[in-house]
């Protein structure tokens, strides 16, 4: 379905946080506020893996969040330690991770219903609509596929209109495979089934093209 996106607007972004008491108030380029007797500056620390794209991600975010005052601080672990140390025991303040997608429809009770919010589950955004714990209650309980799209399109306007997760992009990839062989499309990364290469015959011949 068609669902709107939020719009990009870091002026609206500052008015909201000027409405919360957040302001520059020594012309540095981060807004700040009195917290119990102490001025605090507007700074979160964002956890990320030590790859190229996580370090891309974060220099985008770093800098779409300073256009609102916001000071962004990468900080970059492996991804077990994030998990661990951080993600499980919800000891975090903002983090950058990457999905994919599984073989078969998306179930989305791991990440998203509350019975997830736990530590041995893994909704670490703490995201808790009951509304939205009831459609994907639903959607587990639907066999029929026409039945289920509808589900999931309003799953994912309520998962949109929330926000508990800034999505980014959803990439796709182009595979080349030389012509001799027969190759089969896979879900699963990289795209395609390998074990499951052939051979091209053509006629009674294998092919040597």
């Amino acid at each position: 379905s068609d669902i709107p996106l939020p719009d990009y607007n870091p002026e609206k972004a500052i008015s909201i946080l000027k409405d919360a008491g957040w302001e520059d108030t020594n012309n540095n380029g981060t807004v700040d506020k009195v917290i119990e007797g102490n001025r605090m500056e507007l700074s979160i620390d964002l956890l990320a893996s030590p790859s190229e794209n996580s370090k891309n991600i974060c220099l985008l975010v770093q800098s779409s969040a300073a256009s609102g005052g916001v000071k962004i601080n990468p900080v970059f672990k492996e991804l077990r330690t994030i998990v661990g140390e951080h993600l499980v025991p919800r000891n975090f303040e903002m983090y950058a991770l990457a999905w994919s997608q599984q073989v078969g429809d998306y179930d989305p009770k791991q990440l998203w219903h509350s019975e997830s919010d736990t530590p041995s589950g893994r909704n670490w955004s703490g995201f808790n609509v009951p509304e939205c714990d009831a459609v994907i209650d639903q959607l587990r309980e639907t066999i029929e596929q026409n039945e289920r799209i509808p589900l999931y399109h309003k799953w994912q306007e309520m998962v949109v209109e929330a926000q508990p997760y800034i999505f980014l992009a959803a990439p796709q990839e182009r595979i080349a495979v030389n012509k001799k062989f027969e190759a089969r499309v896979s879900a699963k990364k990289p795209g395609i089934a390998e074990n499951l290469f052939e051979v091209r015959r053509v006629g009674n011949t294998i092919s040597e093209q």
